[in-house]
C-alpha cells in the first residue's frame, strides 16, 4: 500500500492548548469542535475559518508539563494517507537535562485543518523510532 501526500491546509502549536482533550483527537463538525473547546471562540483558534464541508481538524495534545520547554512539532508540510488511516509525523520536545526552562505549567499541543478525504483513523506517530503516540477514529 502506497502513501499519499496529504496537505496541511493550516497549523497552530501551543504550549497552552485551547482544547481541553487528551492525546489524539478528529473534529468533524463546528459543533464538536465548539464543544471541545469549551467555550473558547473557535475563531481565534485558526487564522481562517474551518471549511466543515471540506475540511476537519485534527489535534494532538501531550499531559500537563512542569515547564514551558516542551513541545510538539509537525515534521512535514504534508502528511501522509495509507488507506483509511491518516498518519500525523510528530517530534515530541522535552527540554535536555539540566536546561533552564520557565517553571510554568504547559500542556502542549498541534492543532491542523486537513481536507475530509476519505480516511477514518489518525495515526500520531513520534518520528524518533515511528512509535505510536496517539490514536483517534473519525466520529469517535
Amino acid at each position: 500500500m502506497t502513501d499519499r501526500p496529504v496537505q496541511v491546509l493550516q497549523q497552530r502549536q501551543a504550549s497552552q492548548c485551547p482544547w481541553r482533550g487528551e492525546g489524539a483527537a478528529v473534529f468533524d463538525t463546528e459543533a464538536a469542535w465548539r464543544q471541545a473547546l469549551g467555550g473558547r471562540d473557535p475563531a481565534a483558534v485558526f487564522e481562517a475559518p474551518v471549511d466543515w464541508s471540506r475540511q476537519r481538524v485534527v489535534a494532538y495534545t501531550m499531559d500537563t508539563q512542569p515547564t514551558l520547554g516542551y513541545g510538539i512539532e509537525l515534521q512535514a508540510s504534508a502528511v501522509a494517507q495509507r488507506g483509511e488511516v491518516l498518519r500525523l509525523p510528530v517530534r515530541l520536545v522535552r527540554p535536555a537535562p539540566g536546561s533552564m526552562q520557565a517553571m510554568a505549567l504547559s500542556r502542549p499541543c498541534l492543532l491542523l485543518t486537513v481536507p475530509r478525504g476519505d480516511w477514518r483513523v489518525l495515526e500520531v506517530r513520534d518520528v524518533d523510532g515511528d512509535v505510536l503516540v496517539g490514536k483517534a477514529a473519525v466520529g469517535g
